[in-house]
């Protein structure tokens, strides 16, 4: 269906501080998901201020499920503004370091 009408959906994930009663609520099961239909059609939208608030390792799981993302968000964390330069991510990326 999403296919033939040229469509991709996204799974997103949210964190529990911000909805307890959320079924998902990280990006590993988002992704275990998405490879499980195994449909091009069907991506995760990477929430880094959800998945930061409650899991962290932000870089890590991006570099793993690259092939899976479908659109990223971003917000500051913890108030979930615009990010703040004093608090941007820092950590430095294994894939950009090997070229």
């Amino acid at each position: 269906m999403l296919s033939s009408a040229g469509l991709v959906a996204v799974i997103e994930p949210i964190d529990r501080l911000e909805n307890p009663a959320i079924y998902l609520d990280g990006v590993t099961e988002a992704f275990e998901i998405a490879h499980a239909v195994g449909s091009p059609n069907i991506r995760v939208l990477y929430d880094v201020y959800h998945e930061q608030r409650e899991f962290g390792n932000l870089i890590a799981k991006f570099e793993t499920n690259i092939d899976q993302v479908g659109l990223i968000h971003i917000a500051d964390v913890p108030d979930g503004t615009n990010p703040a330069p004093a608090r941007s991510i820092t950590a430095t990326s294994t894939a950009s370091s090997r070229n």
